[in-house]
């Protein structure tokens, strides 16, 4: 069964479905691309319940798991979480989950100096014309300063 099934199904009222659902996104939680198939849920799938469930568990995974990821894995992630916050802009509740994974991401790379780029992405978003990406831009430079208050 695949990972946005898995998903959809843990939102079952059906206590049988949703715990086979439970137990299946258990065993997914091992595949190393878990977390980035996650992030493309929440990119693509239309819907908002299934969105808001893989942006928690996606937030959920990056408190426990992001600093023993390997760093291709991890590069992967930071190269697309300014996009996919700013792509969900107008969904709050998923928005927020994103913005806490990020703080997490930053508080465990900036420190360590393995997110070099991250200036000039927050750059890349700030120059934009679009206002969602420099909304994400100043989400995003507010985070950075979290990390160093």
């Amino acid at each position: 069964m695949d990972l946005h099934s898995l998903i959809s199904d843990s939102l079952s009222h059906n206590a049988q479905v949703r715990s086979n659902a439970e137990q299946g996104l258990k065993i997914c939680e091992s595949n190393a691309s878990f977390l980035l198939e996650l992030v493309q849920i929440i990119e693509k799938s239309l819907d908002l319940g299934v969105k808001l469930a893989a942006s928690v568990y996606f937030k959920n995974r990056i408190q426990i798991v992001y600093e023993q990821m390997m760093e291709e894995d991890k590069c992967k992630i930071r190269s697309i979480i300014l996009h996919v916050i700013s792509s969900n802009a107008s969904i709050l509740n998923v928005r927020s989950q994103l913005i806490c994974s990020l703080g997490v991401m930053l508080r465990s790379d900036l420190v360590s100096g393995m997110w070099p780029t991250y200036t000039n992405d927050l750059e890349r978003e700030l120059a934009s014309e679009d206002v969602t990406r420099v909304h994400t831009g100043l989400i995003g430079l507010l985070e950075f300063v979290k990390v160093y208050q």
